[in-house]
């Protein structure tokens, strides 16, 4: 009988090694997916004027949870109380690296027996400014159509500058948003957040305001927000893709604790120097 050379044992083995799985080494995973919400409801569904329900829900794979109208990070919990006054639709938003996903769940406010639905929306008034007191200045009346116009304020990379938003709503005012609405260059637009910029741009905390009630307590607010602007923003005109943008465009959106959100197209524009 011949005996096998020892390199030849070696290579054998391996071969046979490999062969069941021993020495291959594991796929890296797939791509992540978004959250999974397996349900959200409302319990009861209907309530009386002046009652609360409880919003609950069965998510996986988020590491964030929000619901709105008046509500917000619910991180962590699995049900929350809600009072509205009028039939209201609650959205819940799951958010990971992946992506979010999104469900909504109705309570319908009842009052003698009929449902009682939202009313108009809030309406105000929205503006941009150098300094927290003003003055406040906006597209109101008439489009801003030329860079030299002097509505437009004008802002150094890396300093701040200040956004009003005072608005009255028939039911009280629960949530306010500063968005940055350029159409181009693509992908530009978003909402502001205190942690992550859009286009350079975040809010420098919660905003200030003798009459700044978030609450649901206040039909009526005037709330004063601080934009922060990174030290590396340009004016958008520098930007590629931004065609004939010539400055940084600002909008807010207000809801009312009927679910109503403000629609009006009412402007403030920024200039980075």
């Amino acid at each position: 009988m011949r005996l096998l050379k020892a390199g030849l044992v070696s290579t054998v083995l391996v071969a046979g090694l490999a062969a069941c799985g021993d020495l291959i080494d594991p796929q890296p995973p797939g791509p992540g997916t978004g959250p999974t919400i397996e349900s959200f409801i409302a319990t009861p569904s209907t309530i009386q004027s002046g009652g609360s329900a409880t919003l609950s829900w069965e998510v996986s794979g988020a590491t964030t949870l929000s619901i709105e109208p008046g509500v917000g990070d619910v991180t962590g919990s699995s049900s929350v109380s809600v009072s509205p006054t009028t039939t209201t639709e609650y959205t819940l938003t799951a958010t990971n690296a992946q992506g979010s996903t999104t469900a909504t769940t109705t309570v319908t406010v009842t009052d003698n027996g009929g449902p009682i639905t939202p009313g108009d929306p809030p309406t105000g008034t929205f503006g941009v400014s150098t300094s927290p007191e003003g003055p406040f200045t906006n597209d109101l009346g008439d489009n801003i159509s030329d860079p030299s116009d002097e509505r437009i304020i004008r802002v150094p990379a890396g300093g701040s500058f200040y956004a009003q938003v005072e608005y009255t709503g028939s039911q009280p005012i629960t949530g306010i948003v500063i968005n940055l609405v350029n159409s181009s260059p693509e992908g530009l637009r978003g909402t502001l957040s205190t942690t992550e910029p859009v286009g350079g741009f975040t809010l420098a905390g919660e905003p200030t305001g003798d009459n700044c009630d978030l609450s649901g307590a206040s039909t009526s607010v005037t709330c004063v927000y601080q934009i922060n602007v990174a030290s590396d923003v340009v004016n958008i005109d520098q930007l590629p893709g931004s065609g004939n943008e010539f400055a940084y465009v600002f909008r807010t959106q207000v809801t009312d604790a009927g679910g109503n959100t403000s629609n009006e197209p009412i402007r403030g524009y920024v200039i980075i120097e």
